[in-house]
């Protein structure tokens, strides 16, 4: 939890509207922040859309004492402006979550469900949230379903529904991240809001996936690792229950292309997140794919034949060679930092390697071994290498 300090205002209440906390009566302003100036001669419109462009307390205060002509057009919509610069305020992620959710909860309690939402979604919406890890805003919404009865929590999820039933428009790492963060909320929650949910879970990750590729070869530059991981890893947990769905759909005629779609958007999915995250565990899932599909997605590239071939000339191939690369690198990286235990887990995978890659691994493998063996001793497989 945030651990920042409540400015003074949330902490006395005065989040709440009430005029007199930001301007004062006429009487006892100065004269010259009355007096008319070039500014006060503009349209009522104008002045109303420069108050709703305020992003902070302090500025709305002081413009609102200018002049007679803005305290008139502020004082007819002093709420609105008020709320709308709040927003602002926490949108621009300076304010600590619970500041946030103080005040979206005490306007839900004055049964102003709209303000609420305004400021849900602001702070959604923050950079924290946005740019950040989407971590934040599994925080936010943990802390707000910690204080909110059943009911008032789903109508705060009712608006990511809205916010996010368009987001396979985009493709951009931080808004698919908080997208799946959004579809996680809604679907741990009760009542209707968890069914539409479900659905709409369903039906957003269906078009991610049409859409992995090109997100996919857009890259991960270093500020959205943390989203592209979140975003890979839910898509591999997506293609991966699809996959088996499909296995006991095995009696309709069409479930061995679907099958086939499910795995090849997997093993996608698999190479990036080992490019990105450098994972063992994805490498080793990247193989069993492989070696498990029947006849397998390298045969099935060749019209059913297995055969041995070279990089150059063979995209699955190709492939597992910037796979074995990568475990290679990662093995590397382990013995170099003294980190022995993972470079033996990782050194094992080179054994899950299937026949038809094994004339690319062999020479990779036969370095991180010589070089585990130089400097620990000799690699010792585990009694469950045998079955590998």
């Amino acid at each position: 939890m945030c651990d920042n300090i409540t400015p003074d205002t949330e902490a006395s209440g005065q989040d709440d509207f009430k005029p007199e906390s930001l301007i004062q009566d006429a009487v006892l302003l100065p004269k010259k922040q009355c007096l008319t100036d070039n500014s006060s001669l503009l349209p009522a419109e104008l002045k109303s859309q420069i108050f709703f462009e305020i992003s902070d307390l302090k500025t709305l205060s002081n413009l609102s004492q200018v002049s007679k002509a803005f305290r008139t057009v502020f004082n007819r919509r002093e709420k609105d402006y008020y709320n709308s610069t709040r927003a602002a305020e926490f949108r621009s992620g300076e304010l600590p979550l619970d500041t946030a959710v103080d005040s979206i909860i005490r306007h839900i309690q004055k049964r102003d469900p709209k303000t609420a939402l305004m400021f849900f979604e602001a702070t959604w919406n923050s950079p924290g949230g946005r740019s950040g890890s989407a971590r934040r805003n599994c925080d936010f919404t943990d802390m707000l379903s910690g204080r909110l009865d059943t009911e008032e929590y789903d109508i705060l999820l009712l608006s990511l529904h809205t916010m996010y039933d368009h987001v396979t428009l985009e493709t951009s790492w931080t808004a698919w991240a908080n997208a799946l963060v959004a579809l996680t909320c809604i679907t741990e929650s009760f009542g209707k809001v968890a069914v539409s949910g479900v659905r709409m879970e369903l039906w957003i990750l269906d078009q991610f996936s049409s859409r992995q590729q090109e997100m996919i070869g857009q890259g991960v530059l270093e500020g959205e690792k943390k989203n592209a991981r979140f975003v890979l890893n839910g898509l591999r947990r997506h293609h991966t229950r699809r996959r088996h769905r499909e296995e006991k759909r095995h009696l309709e005629w069409n479930h061995l292309e679907r099958k086939k779609k499910h795995t090849d958007n997997l093993a996608e999915v698999l190479q990036a997140i080992i490019h990105v995250d450098k994972s063992i565990s994805a490498v080793a899932e990247f193989m069993l794919l492989e070696s498990q599909s029947r006849p397998g997605r390298h045969a099935d590239f060749h019209g059913g034949v297995q055969c041995i071939c070279d990089p150059s000339t063979c995209r699955h191939t190709a492939d597992a060679n910037d796979v074995l690369q990568a475990l290679e690198e990662i093995c590397t990286g382990h013995i170099l930092n003294n980190i022995d235990n993972s470079a033996h887990e990782a050194i094992r995978v080179f054994m899950l390697t299937p026949p038809y890659y094994t004339h690319i691994a062999r020479e990779r493998h036969e370095r991180v071994q010589s070089m585990f063996d130089d400097k620990y001793g000799r690699f010792e497989p585990d009694s469950e290498d045998a079955d590998l």
